[in-house]
């Protein structure tokens, strides 16, 4: 029978259990001894937990057996007693390495780069010299960065310091925070590797040392549902996303500027937006390719992409913003939406060339739209028009505005520039911008 406490899910360095209230999946006993024998040779004497133990999160179990056995193989016994004795013996040894906290509590995380770093020293405690890793199955948005290159701790350096932060700029991994599929919540593991002696015999041996991280994961903007982000605080709805006409109403001022949304690679900030182009160009994996504006954008110019963060709408754009970096956060913003402005279902499929059948076309999209998405494009096709109408300073023409709704509105399976599919759309997409149909 099962007569002690559940044995997953703990905190690790800890005796604090992880309730259903603080954690999604059900406190468990899903640690067992399984036996079986033919005889009645066997008996159970004692069964139990190691509550004792903090190093992981789940609570190892043990069993005590009594067995009858017929003969001894005394040299045998003494071999497995003499490794049973060394090995326990190296686990009741104190550990090598010593951490400076067991806890690290990132406190509230934003998209984006997070701002608050942890320190964490792991201390040498004995003269002999000892390697240390990084467990590699760790959760991507955690970074871990080290004052020195080396992973050997000796007599010479005992003390290295580890700096440990959140970092989430992908739109994917934001939408399961928001909808509560993932938590900022992991052990980060430290492997130590070192050499215990039997004798003239060198044994290698291994130690792991636990680092539980977790903080409290803020919404965002970026990875919503276009729906969610239309719906105020008070309850009320807008047309569209208030993040949204910001931008466009900041970038109001700059429409009369050349290459606002296509720079040429020569200039400094140009080289940036250049590179996202190039990168959606000649990439060939689609999958990611609209993760590509939003990563370059977080790490160009945090500051917008924290004023744009925010669901009260209460942070004002910074004044001092570079143009085209406004320019990329547009398509990075709408790039991030849970679902894309324009569905796959309603992209053709095959060239329309018929003025009457592109117009029949146009009005069907339109009509099929979700009302939130309706509205968006509109709104997107409105301030490309214009744009067009600066096109003398800005030199914008409809075949690269069409290519900017397209960069904006598309799904990630077809955003590559020579995907037939983004092809097909781009005649309705300039159909749009010079005929009387909106």
């Amino acid at each position: 029978a099962v007569n002690f406490p559940v044995t997953y899910k703990y905190q690790p360095g800890t005796l604090n259990e992880l309730t259903k209230k603080n954690f999604k999946r059900p406190p468990a006993w899903c640690d067992r001894v399984l036996w079986r024998t033919l005889a009645n040779d066997v008996r159970l004497i004692e069964y139990t937990s190691a509550s004792t133990l903090l190093q992981s999160d789940h609570k190892p179990v043990r069993a005590v057996f009594q067995v009858q056995v017929r003969n001894i193989d005394w040299p045998s016994r003494d071999r497995a007693l003499r490794h049973a004795t060394l090995e326990l013996s190296r686990l009741s040894s104190s550990p090598t390495l010593s951490l400076s906290i067991s806890t690290i509590d990132l406190g509230p995380v934003y998209f984006g780069l997070h701002k608050k770093n942890v320190a964490v020293k792991l201390k040498l405690s004995s003269q002999k010299p000892v390697l240390w890793r990084l467990s590699s199955h760790r959760k991507s948005w955690l970074k871990v960065t080290w004052t020195s290159d080396m992973n050997i701790l000796g007599p010479d350096n005992p003390t290295i310091e580890l700096t440990v932060r959140a970092e989430i700029t992908n739109a994917q991994l934001a939408r399961r925070f928001n909808d509560g599929l993932d938590t900022i919540r992991t052990n980060l593991v430290i492997h130590e590797y070192f050499y215990e002696y039997d004798g003239e015999q060198r044994i290698p041996q291994v130690k792991d040392h636990y680092l539980h991280v977790e903080g409290k994961w803020i919404d965002s903007v970026f990875g919503a549902r276009l729906d969610d982000l239309c719906r105020l605080p008070t309850g009320a709805t807008l047309g569209v996303p208030p993040q949204l006409w910001r931008i466009l109403d900041a970038l109001f001022q700059f429409r009369t500027l050349p290459d606002l949304f296509f720079p040429a690679a020569a200039s400094r900030v140009g080289e940036d937006i250049y590179f996202f182009r190039d990168s959606i160009a000649t990439t060939r994996n689609n999958t990611n390719q609209q993760q590509i504006w939003l990563q370059r954008i977080v790490h160009k110019a945090p500051d917008l992409v924290e004023a744009l963060d925010d669901f009260s709408n209460s942070k004002e754009i910074p004044v001092n913003v570079h143009p085209q970096h406004l320019a990329a956060a547009l398509i990075a913003f709408l790039n991030a939406l849970a679902t894309p402005i324009i569905p796959i279902s309603l992209l053709p499929t095959t060239d329309i060339q018929d003025p009457a059948e592109l117009q029949a076309f146009t009005r069907d999209l339109l009509q099929r739209l979700p009302a939130a998405n309706y509205n968006v494009f509109i709104y997107l096709c409105s301030f490309a028009r214009q744009l067009f109408k600066d096109k003398e300073h800005n030199q914008l023409n409809p075949s690269k505005l069409a290519s900017l709704l397209a960069d904006a509105c598309l799904p990630p399976e077809v955003i590559a520039v020579e995907h037939p599919q983004r092809l097909l759309i781009l005649p309705v997409f300039t159909y749009l911008l010079t005929t009387r149909t909106l």
